[in-house]
């Protein structure tokens, strides 16, 4: 377990703390060799936002085509940013929710109310040029041709024993 503590005087009384530089997404791009990133895994312990906010150029151009976030589902959390508030900020950007992953309910209190979980945002851009039931399609063919190509060795293996 980790936590991000913002007040450096209480950072001192903990055990294992240090220190660490922060940059905004938007200031590191042309670091990047492609320009964009493809995908964006956030888990800040509360801070997504402040990561999210430091991101805003990048999410309006789009330049992140995957964003795979932790939210939380109790508005005064402390562990995780909050999911209506987390959710609001990428559809203003157009972005919208791709996947669900990894729900947990509140454990302390054995409760079947989810605590958090993590959601997978996509760029309308990326969707786009994605489209789900073609990429399915792919998927099988690529399937099929792997197993036609089992199929030949097995032959072709067959009949090199045979001879």
């Amino acid at each position: 377990m980790s936590k991000v503590i913002k007040d450096p005087q209480a950072g001192k009384e903990q055990t294992g703390s240090f220190r660490v530089n922060c940059h905004k997404l938007d200031g590191l791009m042309d670091l990047f060799t492609d320009r964009h990133i493809d995908l964006l895994k956030i888990d800040v312990e509360s801070s997504e936002l402040d990561v999210l906010e430091g991101a805003q150029q990048l999410l309006k151009e789009q330049k992140i085509h995957v964003a795979y976030i932790e939210v939380g589902f109790r508005r005064d959390g402390t562990q995780q940013a909050y999911f209506a508030t987390v959710d609001e900020f990428f559809q203003k950007f157009g972005y919208r929710i791709f996947k669900i992953y990894e729900q947990m309910n509140e454990w302390p209190q054995d409760s079947p109310l989810l605590r958090r979980c993590n959601f997978s945002y996509m760029s309308p851009r990326f969707a786009g040029a994605n489209p789900f039931k073609l990429r399915q399609e792919i998927i099988r063919l690529r399937k099929e041709i792997d197993a036609l190509k089992l199929t030949q060795t097995n032959i072709e293996t067959e009949n090199a024993t045979k001879q």
